[in-house]
């Protein structure tokens, strides 16, 4: 009677258990499982049979275990183990799900991490990428320094060897007019030879006399307080530099005719000094004087292109092509085939190659002989063609054995806006042509270089052209004085042209249209934007004293520009003018604009 209400709660309690786990567990089956199976908390599972037959289990440490009779088992027992099993189940399926968690976490993290490796992977990849391109870079920076500076040191050195070969020539110049005086002097007066180098220390000190000042110095020969001879000197802006004997009537005739006879050696000397001077200077064989530029292009022409018939390929808008009459069809009977001349002076050189013949010797066609530059390009403004593009022009002449003339009557202009001597741009042509006036100040003349067998050719040439002159030596004294003291002062030139040019463009309102850009020499080019002014009507208000000029700039100003093709109008700075006569043509611009402007007004 005790066990039946023990029996109905653990049998309740048992159904209580299933509902909650599953509903579809017997309790029959619970009965069933707990006679076969023994529970251990460690989780094993045994027959019956086997245990009855198997010595009895020995629990590990911490374990309990539970034998069911198996001839009498209690429900009580069978419950407990079942819920036991359950609970253990329970708890291994929370950790299987904590673990599932986890794993799930750690796979959520390794994908992350995985995608995290792979960015950053793409990142450093990048940025070895742009390390190489920057080493790179900085090689091709480390490149050009070096070759900056090994061109510095270049120039350096050129600059110190010139130092020392002018300082050479000059010495050489200052002792052969010791020399010159000495010979004449003792030609007049023999007797004086004891006293000579007094008179020779006297005319030397005097010609020695500071620039910018023109002086006739008469230096007194005395015996007896008598009058035998003057030596005179003349400077005229810097550059003439000639010194001459001349005799008084009451020399003898056999004076006058040993003067004449010593005069011509001495002039050939000066010649023959220039022209080295000049070879030298443009890092060439040999080097010819001629009376003009225009002769000296000519000259140029006839000696490259020896066959009437042949070619040369000039700019469109070159001088030799524009403003020499045509001198090398007229008189060397040669063909001039055109390429366009582009803003900056240079040529496409696609166009350029084009224009080579190849059909020689085919009698329809002329052959191509000649390739001509300018440097700087006169009518494009004074624009200075860069080195590289002379290179290519010679590279092209070489591959199809044409010879290269450049027209550099502004060469050293080029020179000085480059940094570079002359013989730098010269590297890159066969002959060239130097004005030794316009911004170089020499009255006359012009200097033809290249090689020794072109200058013996063009020596021939010079003389059919009626170019030889006998007294080209009073003529090479200025040259000497151009090419040895005038160059530098080119700069001067270049800023007077570029304070122009800022002046134009401060013009209020706006006249004037200027490309800055390209005024790089002594050559200023602008257009005029006012319709009803002309570039003719404008330089002939510059080019006169306009009405109340005076009582508004205190003095008349007259400005000489010329009215240059294509609405512009064309002004070129050279020796004589000061940035303080540059200061007064700006004056004389804005006058002439704002008396312009007052006339419009009124007219309207």
């Amino acid at each position: 009677m005790s066990k039946q209400p023990k029996k109905l709660e653990i049998n309740r309690k048992s159904h209580e258990d299933d509902a909650n786990s599953t509903e579809a567990t017997s309790s029959q089956r619970e009965h069933d499982y707990a006679m076969d199976v023994e529970l251990t908390a460690s989780g094993e599972k045994r027959s019956l049979d086997e245990m009855s037959d198997s010595p009895p289990l020995t629990p590990s440490k911490g374990a309990h275990t539970r034998k069911i009779s198996k001839q009498n088992p209690s429900a009580t027992d069978v419950m407990e183990a079942i819920l036991a099993l359950h609970s253990r189940f329970d708890t291994q399926e929370i950790k299987m799900a904590e673990i599932n968690t986890k794993m799930t976490q750690n796979a959520v993290m390794i994908a992350n991490i995985t995608r995290s490796i792979e960015f950053n992977a793409e990142e450093v990849k990048e940025c070895k990428e742009k390390v190489a391109v920057l080493e790179t870079k900085v090689s091709v920076l480390r490149k050009e320094v070096d070759e900056l500076t090994e061109r510095s040191r270049e120039q350096d050195r050129y600059k110190r060897r010139w130092n020392l070969r002018i300082k050479g020539m000059r010495e050489k110049m200052e002792e052969n007019i010791r020399q010159d005086v000495i010979r004449l002097l003792g030609d007049i007066a023999p007797e004086w030879s004891r006293n000579m180098d007094d008179y020779v220390d006297t005319v030397h000190r005097l010609g020695r006399m500071e620039e910018n000042r023109t002086r006739q110095v008469i230096v007194q020969f005395t015996k007896r307080q008598h009058r035998d001879g003057i030596w005179r000197m003349t400077k005229k802006s810097q550059v003439c530099e000639a010194a001459k004997i001349r005799f008084t009537e009451d020399l003898t005739r056999e004076d006058k005719l040993e003067r004449e006879k010593l005069w011509p050696q001495i002039l050939q000397a000066r010649k023959a000094e220039l022209q080295k001077i000049a070879a030298d200077m443009f890092q060439m064989e040999a080097a010819l004087f001629v009376p003009t530029g225009t002769m000296s292009n000519l000259i140029a022409v006839m000696v490259h292109c020896r066959e009437r018939g042949d070619e040369m390929i000039v700019g469109d808008l070159s001088h030799l092509h524009i403003y020499e009459q045509g001198g090398s069809a007229q008189l060397a009977g040669v063909h001039a085939t055109t390429v366009d001349t582009l803003p900056d002076g240079t040529f496409d050189l696609e166009q350029l190659e084009s224009k080579i013949r190849h059909g020689y010797p085919d009698p329809h066609y002329p052959r191509s002989r000649l390739i001509c530059v300018e440097n700087t390009q006169n009518i494009q403004g004074g624009r200075v063609l860069p080195l590289n593009f002379l290179q290519e022009v010679l590279a092209l002449a070489d591959r199809y054995g044409l010879s290269v003339h450049m027209d550099g009557a502004r060469l050293m202009n080029a020179a000085v806006a480059l940094g570079v001597p002359p013989s730098t741009i010269l590297q890159h042509t066969h002959t060239v042509s130097v004005c030794l006036s316009k911004g170089l100040g020499a009255p006359v003349g012009t200097i033809l270089a290249g090689p020794q067998d072109f200058i013996s050719r063009a020596v021939r040439c010079r003389k059919a052209l009626g170019g030889g002159m006998r007294q080209a030596g009073i003529i090479a004294a200025a040259g000497k004085m151009s090419l040895l003291q005038m160059v530098g002062r080119l700069e001067e030139d270049h800023r007077n042209a570029k304070t122009f040019a800022q002046a134009l463009l401060s013009c209020d309102p706006t006249l004037f249209a200027v490309d800055m850009a390209a005024v790089e020499t002594n050559i200023l080019r602008f257009r005029l934007q006012e319709p009803s002014l002309g570039p003719s009507e404008f330089c002939a208000r510059m080019g006169q004293v306009g009405e109340g000029e005076e009582a508004a700039l205190g003095q008349g100003i007259i400005v000489k520009m010329y009215p240059h093709y294509a609405n512009s109008v064309r002004a070129v700075w050279h020796l004589g003018i000061s940035p303080e006569d540059t200061q007064l043509a700006i004056q004389k611009m804005q006058f002439v604009a704002s008396q312009f402007l007052k006339e419009k007004t009124r007219a309207q």
